[in-house]
Protein backbone atom coordinates (compact mmCIF):
# COMPACT_ATOMS: atom_id res chain seq x y z
CA UNK A 1 0.00 0.00 0.00
CA UNK A 2 1.21 3.51 -0.80
CA UNK A 3 2.30 5.72 2.10
CA UNK A 4 1.77 9.46 2.65
CA UNK A 5 3.67 11.54 5.20
CA UNK A 6 1.64 14.44 6.64
CA UNK A 7 3.80 17.13 8.27
CA UNK A 8 2.33 19.95 10.34
CA UNK A 9 3.02 21.30 13.81
CA UNK A 10 -0.73 21.61 14.47
CA UNK A 11 -2.31 18.28 15.46
CA UNK A 12 -5.80 19.43 14.42
CA UNK A 13 -4.58 20.30 10.93
CA UNK A 14 -2.81 16.94 10.60
CA UNK A 15 -6.02 15.19 11.68
CA UNK A 16 -8.09 17.05 9.06
CA UNK A 17 -5.60 16.26 6.29
CA UNK A 18 -5.36 12.60 7.32
CA UNK A 19 -9.17 12.27 7.42
CA UNK A 20 -9.58 13.83 3.97
CA UNK A 21 -6.90 11.63 2.40
CA UNK A 22 -8.21 8.43 4.01
CA UNK A 23 -11.75 9.22 2.86
CA UNK A 24 -10.62 9.28 -0.77
CA UNK A 25 -7.60 6.97 -1.06
CA UNK A 26 -6.48 3.54 0.10
CA UNK A 27 -3.22 4.61 1.74
CA UNK A 28 -1.12 4.31 4.86
CA UNK A 29 -0.44 7.61 6.57
CA UNK A 30 2.45 8.59 8.81
CA UNK A 31 2.50 11.89 10.70
CA UNK A 32 5.28 14.27 11.77
CA UNK A 33 5.23 17.52 13.76
CA UNK A 34 8.21 19.17 12.04
CA UNK A 35 10.47 19.08 9.03
CA UNK A 36 13.23 17.50 11.10
CA UNK A 37 10.92 14.69 12.25
CA UNK A 38 9.76 14.23 8.65
CA UNK A 39 13.31 13.70 7.39
CA UNK A 40 13.89 11.01 10.03
CA UNK A 41 10.74 9.23 8.83
CA UNK A 42 11.69 9.56 5.15
CA UNK A 43 15.08 8.00 5.93
CA UNK A 44 13.43 5.12 7.83
CA UNK A 45 10.65 4.06 5.44
CA UNK A 46 9.37 4.33 1.89
CA UNK A 47 7.22 7.44 1.40
CA UNK A 48 5.20 8.05 -1.79
CA UNK A 49 4.01 11.61 -1.07
CA UNK A 50 4.76 14.31 1.49
CA UNK A 51 2.03 16.82 2.42
CA UNK A 52 3.63 19.56 4.49
CA UNK A 53 2.85 22.86 6.14
CA UNK A 54 5.07 25.78 5.09
CA UNK A 55 5.64 27.43 8.46
CA UNK A 56 6.72 25.12 11.30
CA UNK A 57 9.36 25.16 14.02
CA UNK A 58 12.29 22.75 13.71
CA UNK A 59 12.48 22.55 9.96
CA UNK A 60 10.14 24.69 7.85
CA UNK A 61 8.39 23.47 4.74
CA UNK A 62 10.92 25.38 2.64
CA UNK A 63 13.78 23.57 4.40
CA UNK A 64 11.99 20.21 3.99
CA UNK A 65 11.45 20.94 0.30
CA UNK A 66 15.17 21.57 -0.14
CA UNK A 67 16.11 18.32 1.66
CA UNK A 68 13.64 16.29 -0.41
CA UNK A 69 14.80 17.97 -3.63
CA UNK A 70 18.48 17.24 -2.88
CA UNK A 71 18.28 13.78 -1.30
CA UNK A 72 14.88 12.21 -2.00
CA UNK A 73 13.97 13.82 -5.32
CA UNK A 74 11.63 10.98 -6.32
CA UNK A 75 9.17 11.90 -3.53
CA UNK A 76 6.55 14.48 -4.60
CA UNK A 77 5.65 17.26 -2.17
CA UNK A 78 2.37 19.14 -1.76
CA UNK A 79 2.70 22.14 0.52
CA UNK A 80 0.03 23.92 2.58
CA UNK A 81 0.32 27.55 3.57
CA UNK A 82 -1.73 30.12 5.42
CA UNK A 83 -3.66 32.57 3.28
CA UNK A 84 -1.37 35.44 4.28
CA UNK A 85 1.89 33.77 3.20
CA UNK A 86 4.18 36.08 1.27
CA UNK A 87 5.17 34.98 -2.22
CA UNK A 88 8.86 35.34 -1.36
CA UNK A 89 8.49 32.75 1.44
CA UNK A 90 7.37 30.05 -1.00
CA UNK A 91 9.91 27.83 -2.74
CA UNK A 92 9.87 27.94 -6.54
CA UNK A 93 7.88 25.16 -8.21
CA UNK A 94 9.89 22.26 -9.57
CA UNK A 95 9.56 18.50 -10.12
CA UNK A 96 9.54 17.86 -6.37
CA UNK A 97 7.06 20.57 -5.35
CA UNK A 98 3.84 19.62 -7.12
CA UNK A 99 1.45 22.17 -5.59
CA UNK A 100 1.13 24.91 -3.00
CA UNK A 101 -2.35 24.96 -1.47
CA UNK A 102 -3.82 27.61 0.80
CA UNK A 103 -5.07 26.26 4.13
CA UNK A 104 -7.57 24.74 4.73
CA UNK A 105 -8.48 23.79 1.13
CA UNK A 106 -8.76 20.01 1.49
CA UNK A 107 -10.70 19.68 -1.78
CA UNK A 108 -7.70 21.05 -3.68
CA UNK A 109 -5.47 18.60 -1.81
CA UNK A 110 -7.60 15.71 -3.09
CA UNK A 111 -7.48 17.08 -6.66
CA UNK A 112 -3.68 17.46 -6.56
CA UNK A 113 -3.24 14.00 -5.01
CA UNK A 114 -5.40 12.47 -7.76
CA UNK A 115 -3.33 14.33 -10.35
CA UNK A 116 -0.25 12.38 -9.24
CA UNK A 117 -2.00 9.23 -10.51
CA UNK A 118 -0.33 6.79 -8.12
CA UNK A 119 -2.90 6.29 -5.36
CA UNK A 120 -5.83 3.85 -5.44
CA UNK A 121 -9.13 5.59 -4.81
CA UNK A 122 -11.48 4.27 -2.17
CA UNK A 123 -14.69 2.83 -3.55
CA UNK A 124 -17.79 4.66 -2.34
CA UNK A 125 -20.48 2.63 -0.59
CA UNK A 126 -23.01 1.42 -3.16
CA UNK A 127 -20.57 1.69 -6.10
Amino acid sequence: MKRVLVVDDCADTRTAIVSALKRHFEIDIVEAESGEAAVLIIRAMAIDLVVSDLMMPNGTGVWLHQVIKEHFFEIPLIMFTAVGAQKNTLPPSDETLRAVIKKPNLDELIVETRRLGVFSERKLAGS
